[in-house]
């Protein structure tokens, strides 16, 4: 068979997963190794295609617990994750973008930030995958936390969006 019959094959094949027609399997797979592939092919390309189907087939590890990641990235984690192409702070932001579209209710797909002024932030879910990792890449990131306001920052949302005790993160 030749090699541009299997990128036939294969372009059908994300295709279909993007259409929902074709099951992914993505049980055995991380976060960060979906999003890795955006440091390395084109976004827009038939990548980010399969990137999403993945991402949508993940399991939901939470289990229905509400978690509120607030995703650090100051200086230390750009440091890279020993014997990967990835640093620690890519790790971070799919781990808390991961956390943050699996919330329900007022806190489904938000984040707070690292930063001594920190906010927070939503991610867009009609998006790609990769969009949503380069927006959140892109937020209003410090060097420490400031944990008193990122308590009040949580508690003002929670208030104006009467979430009762039992649904907060």
């Amino acid at each position: 068979v030749s090699q541009s019959r299997y990128a036939t094959r294969y372009a059908q094949f994300v295709a279909d997963a993007a259409n929902g027609k074709v099951k992914v399997n993505a049980s055995a797979i991380f976060p960060h190794d979906i999003i890795q592939e955006s440091a390395i092919y084109d976004i827009g390309s038939i990548t980010e295609k399969l990137a999403d189907a993945q991402w949508q087939a993940m399991p939901n590890f939470t289990n229905g617990r509400r978690i509120l990641p607030v995703i650090d990235t100051s200086g230390p984690m750009t440091s890279p994750v020993p014997g990967t192409r990835m640093s620690h702070m890519h790790v971070a932001i799919t781990l808390g973008m991961y956390v943050a579209e699996k919330n329900t209710g007022a806190f489904n797909n938000v984040f707070l930030t690292f930063n001594d002024t920190p906010t927070l932030e939503r991610i867009h879910s009609n998006r790609s995958i990769f969009r949503r990792y380069q927006d959140v890449k892109g937020s209003n990131w410090g060097g420490s936390t400031n944990f008193q306001k990122s308590f009040d920052l949580i508690l003002k949302h929670a208030v104006k969006n009467s979430v009762p005790q039992d649904q907060m993160p």
